[in-house]
């Protein structure tokens, strides 16, 4: 699971996945067994999404 910070979301456009957040904020992810982790860069993503990260 992925928690998006108010005033952030993630944007999709044809085969890219992007990170924006007006406040500069991280996003959360959450994978169960593991400790939750805060990144600012999508590239974290890349694993879990069939889309190119950046």
């Amino acid at each position: 699971m992925i928690a998006l910070r108010e005033g952030s979301f993630l944007h999709v456009s044809g085969n890219r996945l992007r990170y924006i957040s007006v406040r500069g904020e991280d996003f959360k992810l959450f994978r169960h067994g593991q400790p939750t982790q805060a990144y600012h860069d999508v590239s974290a993503l890349q694993s879990l999404v069939p889309f190119r990260c950046d």
